[in-house]
């Protein structure tokens, strides 16, 4: 991944606090940082790739925006995915 592209979903995460979300517009962030839907739990969950990342569960709940602090709790998680595929540019 490029310096590029990380900075901007940083942007879209920014955005994303600001505004209403529904859980495809998370999920599309999820998948940019290279996050794979698998099929366990109640809940659409999201494994990463990078070594060490909890699994993320993004709920969908009948196209509803997500609640402003599940949406939080789910960007806090995005985020840090962007800040351990820095670290990995950084290293490289």
């Amino acid at each position: 991944m490029i310096q590029k592209k990380l900075d901007q979903i940083t942007r879209r995460i920014e955005q994303a606090r600001r505004s209403p979300q529904k859980a495809r517009d998370l999920e599309r962030i999820a998948q940019q940082l290279g996050r794979t839907k698998v099929n366990r739990g109640k809940e659409p969950t999201w494994e990463s790739e990078l070594p060490g990342r909890p699994p993320l569960s993004i709920p969908h709940h009948g196209g509803r925006d997500i609640a402003i602090g599940t949406r939080n709790s789910i960007l806090d998680f995005l985020e840090d995915d962007v800040m351990a595929l820095q670290e990995i540019l950084d290293q490289e």
